[in-house]
């Protein structure tokens, strides 16, 4: 299994979206939240619950995480939590903060989507016949 996968984009904006959530409410302390919360979750996603969930929203392949790649989560998630704290504590007005923050958040989700597309619409090769 790969370190980083198509997922690693979810985490990063799922990180971003706590760390902005929680910086209105704890300052800083919002990273910590948000390394928490990708910390529980990488625990529950790896137990038998979480990946019976995770196979009944679709991902029917999914069998575990190495611990390196749980890691990796963790840390993307973080990372996307440290970038919505710097970005909300350069700002000098609330709305400036909510702002920048909410029109990051939804530009990373129009990219992640704009990729899955992209992704979607190459065709296999090998699946078409074409090689």
């Amino acid at each position: 299994m790969k370190l980083f996968d198509r997922w690693s984009f979810i985490h990063i904006a799922s990180g971003i979206f706590m760390g902005a959530g929680f910086f209105a409410l704890v300052q800083w302390y919002a990273v910590l939240l948000t390394f928490g919360l990708a910390s529980i979750w990488e625990v529950f996603e790896n137990t038998r619950c979480g990946m019976k969930m995770m196979n009944d929203l679709g991902d029917t392949e999914f069998k575990g995480d190495t611990k390196m790649h749980s890691v990796a989560d963790i840390f993307v998630t973080t990372l996307g939590g440290v970038i919505a704290c710097s970005v909300a504590s350069s700002l000098d007005t609330p709305e400036e903060k909510y702002g920048t923050t909410g029109a990051l958040i939804v530009l990373l989700f129009l990219l992640y989507f704009i990729l899955l597309q992209r992704k979607q619409c190459t065709p296999d090769p090998l699946k078409e016949n074409l090689i």
